[in-house]
């Protein structure tokens, strides 16, 4: 898109914006709420960020990750990011081919990345719970970017990783599926959409989240746990579906392996496994990012949602050093239930993949991945292992890992932790004299070495250095602020 002509619509768009708030005013008398407008504002303002942000040119040479599929694009190849696309009606248009020799790489890699999910910000739905928002223009692209997630594992659940969208599906039953899936993120305050917006929100009030707030991956990932359990009643097809979610930073495999049982007559249950994570400090550490990538090459990845500060993003692949994703960052009308048509499956699909450096990437995220049964998970435990057991491309030894998998139970390894923790911390107190325990400062206060020690559980655990003071990513229920170090809009 032009540059100028974007400049001129975006003008024009925000002029019509204030018109038509002074005219209600003006003629009608009526008060709009300051929120509305600033609603409206970003709306137009995030919708010329992402025009402007422009297509992006992948290299010619080197293979295309996407979620456990490589393509590989021959070093003759050209450019056809600029010759081939998709228009928002799902109308595949193209231009003259520049070569006889177009490899079938690079389509191939186009339509399995335009059948991937695309939730962006909405507005036009119902208000929200306990707001008058009908818009999450500015907050909401956390929670859209695990919406693309976990649908992406519904599609591997009910369909299957090959699985292609086309505009003119004349498989019914995948068309039916389809459509389904879309219904479940609808955002309308139905059973009937336990994926929608209004659900999400009404769950992340659990975890000291309103509408208007950002959120953070790990409480993005414990949302969708709870409206995965809505779901189970009115939604018979999603009952042998779990999301498990890791406790810090680490996978118990009896806790995933007892959810792989049969419910209800069926022959085993699946899961989707959600990792929050942080790699780095303040910034993300380059030693990890050839970990991060290495996981998208597995069969199981659904994805990681992160990005950059107050600005998530869906990434679901990678080449050489830059991370792929979807952006949330976009404004569409809303659908409910009673509006949905065919004619609105084009606006969640994208087939336009962009690019960013995987050092400018936030460091908190969370990993996503979906094990089709028991046998499934073995295998991805056995792969994971290998890729943290094994060096770093650029160094020479091993780091800690990005996150661990271990035998047991959450609950019985903790109960375990925290007897050791209080026996050494008696054995101590026994072992100590009085007067060692009372101890004046040099300002003649006074302290207790034993009650120092009550107050400093947390200092037992082992913390990696590389990933900064707290690796910790359950949600509190006593704390207004993000889950994460960064929030993200």
């Amino acid at each position: 898109m032009n540059g100028k002509k974007s400049s001129n619509g975006f003008f024009n768009e925000m002029k019509s914006t204030f018109s038509s708030t002074i005219s209600k005013k003006e003629d009608e008398n009526v008060a709009e709420d300051s929120t509305t407008v600033k609603t409206k504002v970003y709306e137009t303002f995030n919708n010329l960020r992402y025009e402007l942000g422009g297509s992006t040119t992948l290299k010619k040479d080197t293979p295309l990750w996407l979620l456990g599929v490589c393509y590989h694009l021959p070093s003759d190849s050209n450019d056809f990011l600029k010759d081939l696309f998709q228009d928002a009606e799902g109308e595949k248009t193209s231009k003259p081919e520049k070569s006889s020799s177009t490899p079938n790489a690079f389509k191939l890699f186009i339509s399995d990345f335009k059948s991937k999910f695309w939730f962006t910000y909405r507005k036009g739905y119902k208000r929200l719970n306990g707001s008058n928002l009908t818009s999450d223009t500015g907050w909401g692209c956390m929670l859209r970017s695990a919406q693309m997630m976990i649908a992406q594992g519904l599609v591997m659940h009910l369909l299957s990783r090959q699985w292609r969208w086309t505009p003119n599906n004349l498989n019914l039953t995948e068309a039916q599926i389809h459509r389904t899936i879309i219904k479940w993120f609808l955002d309308e305050p139905n059973r009937k959409c336990p994926f929608g917006l209004h659900t999400l929100v009404e769950f992340g009030e659990n975890y000291q989240c309103k509408a208007g707030n950002w959120y953070g991956p790990a409480t993005a990932a414990y949302i969708m746990q709870h409206a995965c359990d809505l779901a189970k009643g009115e939604n018979p097809e999603l009952n042998n579906l779990h999301i498990y979610v890791a406790q810090d930073c680490t996978v118990y495999t009896q806790d995933v392996e007892e959810l792989f049982q049969p419910v209800n007559g069926h022959a085993s249950s699946s899961v989707i496994i959600l990792i929050s994570v942080r790699l780095g400090a303040a910034t993300i550490n380059t030693d990890y990012i050839g970990t991060l990538q290495t996981l998208f090459t597995l069969g199981q990845s659904i994805g990681v949602i992160g990005g950059r500060p107050k600005h998530s993003l869906y990434f679901v692949g990678f080449q050489d050093d830059n991370l792929l994703y979807l952006d949330p960052h976009y404004c569409q009308p809303a659908h409910s239930l009673e509006s949905f048509t065919n004619k609105c499956l084009g606006s969640y699909h994208n087939d336009a993949p962009r690019k960013i450096g995987a050092k400018k990437v936030d460091p908190s995220c969370c990993l996503g991945f979906y094990c089709r049964d028991k046998e499934d998970f073995t295998n991805f435990v056995t792969e994971v292992n290998r890729i943290m057991t094994s060096p770093a491309p650029s160094s020479s030894k091993n780091i800690y890992p990005i996150f661990l998998i271990t035998q047991g139970r959450y609950m019985d390894v903790k109960m375990q932790q925290s007897h050791y923790e209080i026996e050494e911390i008696q054995d101590k107190d026994l072992s100590s004299p009085a007067r060692s325990r009372h101890q004046t400062t040099s300002n003649g206060a006074s302290t207790t070495s034993s009650s120092k020690k009550l107050f400093n559980f947390g200092s037992k655990k082992k913390l990696n250095p590389k990933l900064g003071k707290n690796n910790d990513h359950s949600p509190s229920k006593n704390s207004n602020q993000s889950f994460d170090d960064f929030e993200f809009i």
